[in-house]
């Protein structure tokens, strides 16, 4: 009997492999580079495109030809120049050729994208618009958003964010929304760490805390000594 394997391990392998190729892998792909067999995906999730969906991947993307990263680049740049300011994800859904996970597969997140671009994210926008960004996101989830929420259906990105504030918890200070951080748990710290290393598929580093992590760094020492030392305590509980 081949061993039990969790949803949450099979999704993470499956952005893995879809980071790696830049594109919405097909069961052809799986079967030759991914950790899985296929079998395993549809036993999981009863199906393929299932399986896709629950992984956050565009089944209508499976199998298409990969875009140069060029291409992709100067569509941002195109953007920018037509609306005079660096395009948001929303932008990029109603005026851009190409879909918003494709360039957060291939450069590992909106704001890595317009990073490599080489377009300036803090260009225009205002302190004030970047709270309510945050409060409307609030809104839409019923929370305080993560830094990797605010990347996948946020406005702007995240590292806009550490730069104008000095970090995503202090966005949320900023912003009122930070009213837990004196009475978090550990178990709590814990788990957004297992959580940030099951979005990345592997375990995150101070820079991934820093740029997607829901805590700062700076709680992560003072509750535990160091941040290795967290890292190590929630990956092997």
């Amino acid at each position: 009997m081949s061993q039990q394997v969790s949803p949450e391990t099979l999704r993470s392998a499956l952005q893995s492999l879809a980071a790696r190729l830049g594109k919405t892998p097909t069961v052809v792909d799986m079967y030759e580079k991914g950790k899985y067999a296929p079998k395993r995906y549809q036993e999981v999730f009863g199906g393929w495109n299932e399986a896709l969906e629950a992984a956050g991947l565009d089944p209508e993307e499976m199998g298409s030809k990969r875009i140069p990263d060029r291409e992709l680049l100067a569509e941002l740049q195109r953007l920018y120049t037509e609306l005079g300011k660096p395009p948001t994800q929303r932008d990029m859904t109603e005026r851009g050729e190409y879909s918003n996970r494709t360039y957060q597969l291939r450069f590992g997140s909106w704001s890595k994208a317009l990073q490599e671009a080489m377009l300036d994210t803090n260009d225009g926008i205002s302190e004030a618009e970047l709270l309510r960004e945050i409060e409307r996101l609030a809104d839409e989830l019923g929370r305080a958003p993560k830094a990797a929420e605010m990347d996948e259906r946020g406005e702007y990105a995240p590292v806009t964010y550490h730069r104008r504030f000095g970090s995503w918890r202090q966005a949320l200070t900023e912003a009122d929304l930070d009213g837990d951080r004196q009475c978090v748990s550990n178990d709590e710290l814990l788990a957004a760490l297992r959580e940030l290393a099951d979005e990345l598929g592997e375990p995150p580093t101070t820079e991934d805390v820093r740029e997607r992590g829901t805590y700062s760094l700076r709680i992560y020492y003072d509750r535990f000594d160091s941040f290795s030392a967290a890292r190590e305590q929630a990956l092997n509980e």
